[in-house]
Formats: structure tokens, C-alpha cells, sequence
């Protein structure tokens, strides 16, 4: 078994909507993983993007959730106190860099697509396309 991973919002979409987006290394760290949590924070975000258009119609992700194997992680005061630890990504887009603290706090590892994210070069974050 892999340990626990936390999916970044674009792997939360793609293992839901467009499973060929997943790298195959991606896919067996889900697939093997001791827990798959999904974070409130990518509902969030989903719902901002939806309700600006820039998403197609996803609600039905919320849906699946509830009835799959992911499991939430709820963002918590110890989760937040970590975004000081990035801080050379004081100007990125604010839900990656609080879902980033969150895998950072909770040890887990995080699959993302998030260039700049991968770029950090930590090894618990993970390619999505790999």
C-alpha cells in the first residue's frame, strides 16, 4: 500500500471526469493508496471556477464523491500555518498554496499538474501526468 494521498483540484477532476488525463504512476498511487482525501477546498474552487464559466458543468463531482472511495480532509487551523512555509509562491493562485500546506501538514502525499507546484522539486509532491 501506498501511504495517503490528497488530490490537487485538477486530480480530483480528472480521476472523476477524465481518468486518461492520469499519468499511469498517478493512477497507482490512487489505486493503492491507504486513504485518497479530496479537500472542501477544491469544492471551492470548482464552485468559483464554475460560476465564472471558466470550468464545464461539474457539479455532478460532488455527487460522486459522496457515493466513492475519497474520503474528506477538512482544513484545519494547523493546515493554514503552514502556507509560510511556500513562501516563494506568495503570488500564486491562493487554492494551490493552500492545498499544498494542507499535504504538507497532514503528510500526505499530493498529486498535482500544478507546474510551479512541481517545480518545488518536494518528493510527496507527485505529477499527475506521470
Amino acid at each position: 500500500m501506498s501511504p495517503a494521498v490528497l488530490l490537487d483540484t485538477n486530480a480530483l477532476i480528472w480521476s472523476m471526469a477524465q481518468p486518461e488525463e492520469l499519468g499511469k504512476v498517478a493512477r497507482q498511487l490512487i489505486e493503492t493508496a491507504t486513504s485518497v482525501y479530496f479537500s472542501a477546498l477544491s469544492l471551492a474552487e470548482i464552485e468559483l471556477k464554475r460560476a465564472l464559466a471558466k470550468k464545464p458543468q461539474i457539479a455532478f463531482i460532488r455527487e460522486r464523491l459522496i457515493e466513492g472511495d475519497f474520503r474528506e480532509l477538512a482544513f484545519t487551523g494547523e493546515h493554514a500555518k503552514e502556507i509560510m512555509r511556500f513562501g516563494s509562491l506568495i503570488a500564486h493562485d491562493p487554492f494551490d498554496r493552500l492545498l499544498l500546506a494542507q499535504a504538507a501538514s497532514a503528510k500526505t502525499q499530493f498529486i498535482t499538474a500544478d507546474i510551479e507546484l512541481l517545480a518545488l522539486d518536494f518528493e510527496w509532491v507527485i505529477d499527475a501526468r506521470s
